[in-house]
């Protein structure tokens, strides 16, 4: 199958991002300064979009991961999340974690968890593109102790509902 040009006048006001896609034998655009790529042989595709995300729970990683659902989440990850989160460790597992998706190719998460603002900065950082939200459970959670504030301190958030385009 002969590859087709996807964008048939493409901007030199690229920014960072792909102006256009050559069909083979297609000239070169007449715009300076726009670097070319030889994908000759490879697949270029859209990111992957991670629809379901936890993603600072790379911290957690392999802490029990052989016990079922419920025994592993109310015996080893609720109790390590109220001893282990706060704003930096969810950063730093956050930041971790894209990059790790960057590197399987994800260009888009949806995360939700606890601590969102620091998710926030870390998505930011990495320019990863993210909608996040605040975890909001019916017990206590990490940096909400009184479950009658989750709501709350999910609307609060600067990350909840938030779309980080970058």
């Amino acid at each position: 199958m002969r590859a087709k040009s996807l964008f048939a006048k493409p901007s030199p006001h690229s920014e960072g991002r792909i102006a256009g896609i050559l069909a083979p034998g297609e000239k070169r655009p007449p715009f300076k300064g726009t670097e070319v790529l030889d994908a000759t042989d490879c697949v270029v595709m859209p990111g992957l979009v991670n629809a379901h995300g936890h993603t600072a729970m790379t911290l957690f990683r392999g802490l029990a991961d052989d016990l079922p659902l419920k025994q592993w989440l109310f015996e080893k990850i609720f109790p390590a999340e109220a001893k282990h989160l706060s704003d930096e460790t969810v950063y730093w597992g956050a930041l971790l974690g894209c990059l790790e998706m960057i590197a399987s190719g994800t260009s888009t998460v949806s995360d939700g968890y606890f601590f969102q603002d620091a998710t926030a900065r870390a998505f930011q950082k990495a320019g990863l593109r993210a909608l996040i939200a605040q975890g909001v459970i019916d017990f206590p959670a990490p940096g909400v102790p009184d479950p009658a504030q989750n709501l709350a301190v999910a609307k609060r958030s600067s990350s909840g509902g938030i779309m980080h385009q970058i």
